[in-house]
């Protein structure tokens, strides 16, 4: 509001000095007046401007330009070249074929699994029970049953057989021998000059490697861990103790039947024993060996020896001396 109030201020103070200065221009020029003449012009009143109105402008809508959708250009098409034809060289022939091995896996013996069949229960009757006759009969004393003892089936783990590695065995490249080069030979033109004797051929020594002797590889068996049973554990037996047993004066001792359950046969449980897998013994791996080529050695053809002729100066005839 002070920035607005300072403009007007400003704007009103530029519009006064405007019509001033418009209003004492001289138009024409200065006329000489008597001094004598006192009469001051009159000024009219000021004319007053009322500032310009600005209208409050809204705050500016921004609008997302719209962008159109993006063209869809399909990529350059490559035709996709055929794979290249190799000439083979006229002094190049193509090993023979050897088929790879077809390695047959071992087959499992059928084992049919276990049937377990359960004991049979051996047929008890039923006590038929006499009730005795109502005389004073004391009270009987409890025997307990004892339980057998029954150990605990110990488990026995299956020992895995050893099993060895299977080996593979690569084909063997036949044997190409490498093309021997022999110059042509030039036939022999002899000269009439002196020919050296010539060095008898030495030929050079070939190196024969020395063939590394097959060492097999160790093969480990492990240790195989002796069986010890666990302990068992046996409770100690409480000696029995009868109960003091009360008998009235006078009175016939007439027992009561005791009534004895019959005492279940001791059936142990079935033991299952796992199958054991056959022994499959590795195949140990024989690298192939490398058949010894020797290096062809090349021979140059000898010169045959042309003795160097000699010169044997004519014989003068002896003439007499007289």
């Amino acid at each position: 509001m002070a920035i607005k109030s300072t403009s007007l201020a400003i704007c009103l103070l530029f519009s006064l000095a405007t019509i001033a200065t418009a209003y004492y221009s001289p138009s024409s020029p200065p006329v000489h007046q008597s001094p004598g003449y006192t009469h001051k012009p009159t000024l009219p009143p000021p004319v007053y401007t009322p500032p310009v109105y600005k209208p409050t402008l809204p705050p500016p809508v921004y609008t997302k330009p719209t962008l159109p959708p993006p063209v869809y250009i399909p990529p350059v098409y490559k035709p996709t070249l055929p794979p290249p034809v190799y000439k083979n060289s006229p002094s190049y022939s193509p090993p023979s074929y050897v088929p790879k091995p077809t390695y047959s896996p071992p087959t499992k013996p059928y084992v049919p699994k276990p049937t377990y069949t359960p004991p049979t229960k051996p047929y008890v009757p039923k006590p038929t029970y006499t009730p005795p006759t109502k005389p004073y009969v004391p009270k009987p004393t409890y025997t307990p049953p004892t339980k057998p003892y029954v150990p605990k089936p110990t488990y026995t783990p299956p020992t895995k057989p050893y099993v060895p590695k299977p080996t593979y065995t690569p084909p063997t490249k036949p044997y190409v021998p490498k093309p021997i080069y022999r110059p042509p030979t030039k036939p022999y033109v002899p000269k009439s000059t002196y020919t050296p004797p010539t060095k008898p051929y030495v030929p050079k020594p070939t190196y024969t490697p020395p063939t590394k002797p097959y060492v097999p590889k160790p093969i480990y068996t492990p240790p195989t861990k002796p069986y010890v049973p666990k302990p068992t554990y046996t409770p100690p037996t409480k000696p029995y103790v009868p109960k003091p047993i009360y008998r009235p004066p006078t009175k016939p001792y007439v027992p009561k039947p005791t009534y004895t359950p019959p005492t279940k046969p001791y059936v142990p449980k079935p033991t299952y024993t796992p199958p054991t897998k056959p022994y499959v013994p590795k195949p140990i791996y024989t690298p192939p060996t490398k058949p010894y080529v020797p290096k062809p050695t090349y021979t140059p053809p000898t010169k045959p020896y042309v003795p160097k002729p000699t010169y044997t100066p004519p014989t003068k005839p002896t003439t007499p001396k007289y």
